[in-house]
């Protein structure tokens, strides 16, 4: 099991205070300790020493010399341990993992086939947070907590117990869940059954997708990133060539480079491309209806070929310009007759993937706050 202190209960219960203390007022003295906490100077000095030695605090420094021998400050050492948070939606597990002070230190999202509750799903579930866990050196045995966020769709019912305990075995460590918190724009909403596949689109500086397993399985075209070098023509020349990948058409240094080139002016950036396009311009609105023109060709390209129906955007561009994903909403439906599928595009709210990093926030309180008798709850 990963514990956050070590020693017998009542050493853990004045780390707990004593670490609290510091993780939120700190660097700190052992004078301003004495001054906050009820803690004899001796049982102090021990208490800083166990968690000195199990690598939870350090010296970071001197106070400001009052005249005497300047004091030690005291910190947390933030990376040395780490907190899971794991939020469901409907087919979408977003994952975060934190340091001590909260701080991000991964996220990823993901999807995650079959019905929400079976057996099989809660098997597939727990091996893909063991799996994304062990790609992030020293993260399984310095994780001490996990926080597991459901959304409305997914209330707790009689196979959310046997999940956490399965969670809590698998992550040696105590697994706490709240009341579901409404995630905007959950899949569930737009799709009840959960009967769409699903792709998750980034666009940024890069662009990117993911596919539930059942879809990445079935070919090369499934492979995450491999949306970034799809081959088509662009739309903004009136001839079919010249053949360029789409992360040249569609990302902030494409339109960077595609909006220079039309004005002729080489050192033009994005701000000054979202001024134009907000503005109206010609040439700028003319750029990004060809980003989501051919974004939303190959949309219905990868519903022909995989059966994915349901488009989830989100990534730095897609935040800037929220326009974009409405822009490529607008022009799927015209596509649509290529396919034979009913194509959805829609914006993925960020919140959604907050989630997760709330759910480990929280977890390390109850963690703190709870003494010993945390539970798996």
């Amino acid at each position: 099991m990963n514990k956050l202190f070590s020693g017998n209960l009542a050493i853990r219960e004045q780390s707990r205070t004593l670490f609290s203390f510091i993780l939120t007022a700190g660097p700190v003295t052992r004078p301003m300790i004495l001054d906050h906490l009820t803690l004899p100077p001796t049982t102090l000095n021990r208490a800083l020493d166990r968690l000195v030695a199990d690598g939870l605090i350090e010296e970071s420094g001197q106070a400001a010399s009052t005249g005497g021998r300047p004091a030690s400050l005291f910190s947390v050492r933030s990376k040395a341990r780490f907190l899971l948070g794991i939020a469901l939606s409907g087919q979408a597990v977003s994952l975060a993992l934190l340091d001590l002070g909260k701080n991000g230190v991964s996220q990823n999202e993901f999807a995650l086939d079959g019905s929400p509750g079976s057996d099989e799903w809660a098997v597939a579930l727990v091996k893909l947070i063991v799996d994304w866990v062990k790609t992030i050196p020293d993260a399984r045995s310095k994780i001490v907590c996990a926080g597991l966020a459901l959304d409305e769709s997914l209330m707790p019912s009689d196979w959310s117990n046997p999940l956490i305990d399965r969670l809590a075995k698998s992550l040696s460590c105590p697994v706490s869940t709240e009341q579901p918190i409404p995630f905007a724009g959950a899949i569930a909403a737009s799709d009840p059954d959960n009967a769409r596949p699903i792709a998750w689109v980034t666009i940024g500086s890069q662009l990117s997708v993911r596919w539930p397993d059942k879809v990445r399985s079935a070919g090369e075209a499934g492979h995450e990133n491999a949306i970034g070098r799809f081959l088509m023509s662009d739309p903004l020349k009136l001839e079919p060539f010249p053949i360029v990948a789409i992360e040249d058409l569609v990302t902030i240094g494409a339109l960077e480079r595609r909006f220079s080139l039309l004005r002729d002016n080489k050192d033009l950036r994005i701000d000054q491309y979202l001024n134009a396009f907000h503005q109206g311009k010609k040439k700028a609105v003319r750029l990004a209806e060809a980003a989501a023109e051919a974004l939303a060709l190959l949309f219905v390209d990868i519903a022909c070929v995989t059966g994915t129906t349901q488009f989830l955007i989100s990534g730095e561009l897609a935040e800037i310009m929220p326009e974009l994903t409405s822009l490529i909403a607008e022009k799927t439906p015209a596509l649509t007759s290529l396919s034979g599928l009913p194509i959805h595009v829609s914006h993925q709210d960020p919140v959604v993937q907050e989630k997760s990093a709330v759910a480990a926030a929280r977890a390390l309180d109850r963690l703190l706050n709870q003494s010993d008798r945390f539970k798996s709850l």
